[in-house]
């Protein structure tokens, strides 16, 4: 599921700037609009919702509700390690074109490599979400976390260098990947450890922190970048480095750390 979420932001640049240079940008709106239909008539012609009935245990259960969840064991810290980790994940947007200028990339080469760090950085986000399973065989959730956060919080530290143009496209491709890896893992484990009948409000919420950290990332991102491009990428660093203390220190210390599957 993550890695259809990360192709799309992906793909979606490419194909439309594509469009619009064939087509005309008004055409390429009415191809979206094309696809939003093919998507609706996906649910309606394909999609068949299996009809399950409740078993005795089942039906004595109290509803789910905010309180049951949020006495799932880590469930809140899960929220604000999905809300942190797409708040830096989304910061780059803003200001990444500014930012290109400002360390001396020339004009007309600003859009295009602005561009390729974008698409890189999400496919190796959809690498990362591929990856993470194997990589959860291999260890725990309170170890991948935070040491995916610190790749990413030395790649966004390096960013705020001023780093050569090579170096930003390595770097890019090491932050996305371990971006897509602690994002996938998170939910993994919050899957591990909410019951079936709660799951639909447990992801609720977890969906609710993503889109608040979508929403306030472009606004935070741009009340920095006024005062530093660089301040940017380096409250990134630290926040990611704070959110990895922050995870492994409440997993350890609680003794409920999540076993690898």
């Amino acid at each position: 599921m993550h890695t259809a979420q990360r192709l799309g932001p992906a793909l979606g640049p490419v194909i439309g700037g594509t469009l619009a240079q064939a087509i005309g940008i008004r055409h390429t709106f009415l191809v979206s609009a094309l696809f939003y239909l093919a998507a609706f008539a996906l649910v309606v012609v394909v999609y068949r919702e299996v009809e399950r009935r409740p078993d005795a245990a089942s039906a004595v259960e109290p509803p789910a509700t905010f309180r049951a969840v949020m006495a799932v064991p880590h469930f809140l810290l899960f929220m604000v390690a999905v809300f942190g980790l797409q708040l830096v994940d989304r910061s780059f947007g803003p200001i990444l074109p500014l930012y290109l200028q400002e360390i001396g990339v020339a004009g007309d080469r600003v859009p295009f490599l602005a561009g390729t760090i974008f698409t890189l950085t999400a496919v190796a986000a959809a690498g990362g979400n591929q990856v993470a399973a194997a990589l959860l065989g291999r260890t725990t959730v309170h170890t991948l976390v935070p040491a995916m956060a610190g790749v990413a919080a030395v790649a966004a530290f390096v960013f705020g260098l001023a780093a050569p143009v090579a170096a930003l496209v390595v770097v890019a491709i090491a932050f996305g990947l371990a971006m897509g890896v602690a994002t996938t893992t998170v939910y993994a484990a919050v899957t591990e450890a909410v019951p079936p009948r709660a799951r639909g409000v447990a992801f609720g919420y977890l969906t609710s922190a993503y889109l608040v950290g979508l929403a306030a990332s472009p606004m935070i991102a741009g009340v920095l970048g006024a005062m530093s491009m660089r301040a940017v990428f380096l409250a990134d660093a630290v926040g990611l480095g704070v959110l990895a203390w922050h995870v492994r220190k409440r997993m350890t210390e609680s003794g409920h750390a999540v076993p690898a599957n």
